[in-house]
């Protein structure tokens, strides 16, 4: 399962238009705020191409295709582009936090953490630069740092809910499960259309076995973003724990997801319509392709089925295998430690 808490590049900004700008710069600015971000690609590179660009000008192009490339999936083009960027205006705290995030989305939290400081230092005001540190410090397991980082950027923009949920997820990492559930109903509150903090108030219900809870906040993720396969996964797996028949509301929450794609396999296994070995094998050869820990997802949610299906035994081998391979900043190696506990 990827991040924790906020949507990677959810705070970085399309630069703002400027007063005279040429007309390609305008086409790509309309693109973004209609997130044709395939279009904004094209006329950023098109704007970047013009001989006559400011260079205010080509840096905000150079930021905008970076935003672009992300939102496509593109990371290693956002992450030329937002050294680009930099290039030209190395003392942007917004254009340092946006290289940040990409560092956080490879891991790279030595990186990450440098350009979140150096934004700090810029803008020591910016909300969204300590979030962001804090969730780099909370992926490396320094969930105090997160927490005093968090503190101050809700102190700077309380009415933002994306920080009570990373706020939340740093109390759940320290074992406050009642400060943790205090922070996601605060979310809730705020945005009550935010799947984000519904998913992080499930992960407090899982921590204290309130399986009813957990599955009212599963399906109201679900309800808010049904494209998620994780939330898919989880709430079928709870409806087993409870001993709740649910086959008819998994299979129709199961068709709004691409199967094609990790974890599609999961969910087939899970459908009946796979077995074991392959859902292994996918993984594999998913990894190969991209390496984001899907031996280690399968490991957990493989083992997590056998035990609700009474097979308590292989089940648990596979949660142990889960606990001790996954990297500790995967929400399986958490939920695989916790299952382990009980």
């Amino acid at each position: 399962m990827a991040a924790l808490a906020l949507t990677l590049l959810a705070a970085c900004n399309t630069p703002k238009k400027q007063e005279t700008t040429p007309y390609e710069i305008t086409l790509a600015a309309a693109a973004m705020e209609g997130q044709d971000y395939d279009q904004a690609v094209r006329q950023w590179t098109n704007a970047l191409a013009l001989q006559n660009l400011t260079d205010d000008q080509r840096a905000r192009s150079f930021w905008g295709r970076s935003i672009a490339h992300s939102k496509i999936g593109n990371f290693d083009g956002a992450m030329d582009d937002a050294n680009g960027a930099l290039k030209m205006k190395p003392d942007l705290a917004d254009l340092l936090r946006l290289r940040g995030a990409l560092y956080l989305h490879r891991r790279d939290y030595v990186h990450a953490m440098e350009d979140f400081d150096a934004a700090i230092r810029l803008k020591a005001d910016s909300a969204e630069a300590h979030a962001q540190r804090a969730e780099a410090s909370l992926l490396q397991g320094h969930g105090d740092a997160a927490i005093t980082d968090l503190d101050l950027a809700i102190g700077l923009k309380p009415y933002l809910a994306g920080f009570y949920v990373l706020r939340g997820l740093c109390h759940l990492e320290s074992g406050n499960t009642g400060k943790a559930t205090a922070d996601f109903d605060e979310a809730i509150r705020r945005a009550p259309k935010d799947a984000a903090a519904y998913n992080g108030r499930w992960l407090a219900d899982y921590r204290l076995n309130r399986l009813t809870e957990g599955v009212s906040d599963l399906r109201t993720s679900l309800s808010l973003r049904p494209d998620q396969p994780y939330q898919v996964l989880a709430l079928h797996l709870t409806q087993l724990w409870s001993k709740t028949p649910d086959q008819p509301e998994f299979l129709a929450n199961a068709a709004r997801l691409d199967l094609t794609k990790w974890p599609g396999p999961i969910v087939l296994y899970y459908q009946g319509n796979l077995r074991q070995n392959e859902v292994f094998a996918a993984a594999a050869t998913a990894e190969a392709a991209k390496p984001l820990g899907q031996t280690c997802e399968a490991n957990y949610y493989v083992g997590q089925y056998l035990i609700a299906t009474r097979k308590a035994d292989e089940g648990r081998r596979l949660l142990t295998a889960a606990r001790d391979s996954c990297t500790p900043d995967m929400t399986e190696f958490r939920l695989a430690r916790l299952a382990l506990e009980k």
